[in-house]
């Protein structure tokens, strides 16, 4: 009941070169997206200027140098309008910055287009535990744990039996939240990390105000600077994704004071922001059939610790292109959104830089009411 997306986005802008015969080459933006410890997804476009034209992406490390690594050729035709273009890089070095540049070809000339660059992630093993901690207590049904209960049988302390047999979340039980805490004590434990500590006015606050505080609390606890708070702004696009069961999306036009278009997402169905938390944090590897993470598809994919990654994430995971970069989220809440009696939670992580949007709720507020990593 998990997803996870990160994004990185470099543009560069449009060039034009000779080509053949007196025909102009034109190449569009270059965007890089989706970098990770060892991958990246790049994309242009073309314009073949009216003559049978080959295009593919060079790439490398030395940016005052040839590029020597490339991609597979793709054929754009003959035409005069730009042509899509766009290719997945593998084999990257963790936190390396890298050059990628597009290439065309036609019967008479090689012309190149702008440089992008980017900087792959850190590869961030340390951070992600062996395999996955099952909550103990079992606060609420998983792979583990997800079994028949015989109508009146005691259900997980965040559940309680409903009207025909069905089960209803009651996340606001006191048990329930006990429960949360006493399993994520218990996996923080494992990392040798010290007990959470929720503000006293944990209870009270909204979803994403919930959100931010455990959030900080992973952070905190694990050496990461804090993110630095809620904003209405980025709720909006969060909202999006809980509303649509899916992780949310930040599109470039936005409107987010000093989005950098850097940002990280995901998306859980849960039955509260903690048990969302848990989730993301603590169940997120490969287990084999009980694997929890529909992106961690095999021991060693990409995907797995995807949205631990993207709560962690720092300047090697989300590089910071300008002088400094900070990170601001935004949080989804849909009630029973994601069926079954568990809702939608998600959250979308903005990297800014310069100007700051409005932050409603912050980590220092969760400091003053008594949270502590």
């Amino acid at each position: 009941m998990l997803a996870s997306s990160l994004f990185v986005i470099a543009n560069v802008d449009v060039v034009a070169q000779a080509g053949a015969n007196g025909s102009v080459t034109t190449f569009g933006s270059v965007t890089v997206t989706e970098v990770g410890a060892t991958t990246a997804n790049v994309s242009g476009s073309v314009d073949p200027g009216g003559t049978d034209t080959t295009a593919w992406f060079a790439y490398g490390v030395n940016d005052t140098g040839s590029l020597d690594s490339t991609t597979m050729v793709q054929d754009l035709g003959g035409g005069t309008a730009l042509v899509s273009i766009s290719a997945s890089i593998t084999g990257l070095i963790p936190d390396t910055t890298y050059y990628v540049q597009p290439v065309a070809e036609n019967s008479a000339i090689i012309t190149y287009g702008p440089v992008a660059s980017f900087m792959t992630g850190g590869s961030n093993t340390l951070s992600n535990p062996p395999a996955d901690h099952w909550a103990v207590p079992a606060y609420t049904f998983t792979p583990v744990n997800d079994h028949q209960y015989r109508v009146g049988q005691t259900l997980p302390a965040c559940w309680r039996w409903g009207r025909n047999g069905t089960f209803v979340a009651r996340a606001s039980a006191p048990h329930c939240l006990a429960h949360e805490v006493a399993a994520t004590n218990r996996a923080q434990r494992e990392e040798r990390l010290p007990a959470i500590v929720l503000p006293r006015n944990f209870a009270a606050l909204s979803a994403p105000e919930q959100s931010l505080v455990l959030v900080d609390i992973e952070r905190v606890s694990r050496g990461e600077t804090p993110v630095l708070g809620v904003s209405a702004s980025v709720n909006v696009f969060a909202q999006l994704g809980a509303r649509a069961n899916a992780d949310p999306s930040l599109p470039g036009d936005s409107g987010v004071a000093g989005a950098t278009y850097a940002w990280a997402a995901n998306y859980a169905g849960a039955v509260s922001p903690l048990d969302a938390n848990y989730e993301w944090m603590y169940t997120d590897g490969w287990d084999g059939k009980l694997t929890f993470n529909y992106d961690c598809t095999g021991p060693h994919a990409q995907g797995c610790w995807g949205h631990r990654d993207n709560i962690l994430a720092d300047a090697n995971w989300m590089p910071c292109n300008e002088s400094s970069c900070s990170i601001v989220m935004g949080a989804g809440y849909v009630r029973n959104g994601a069926g079954d009696g568990f809702s939608s939670y998600t959250e979308l992580f903005v990297q800014v830089s310069g100007v700051m949007p409005t932050l409603y709720y912050t980590w220092n507020q969760a400091v003053a009411a008594g949270a502590k990593a």
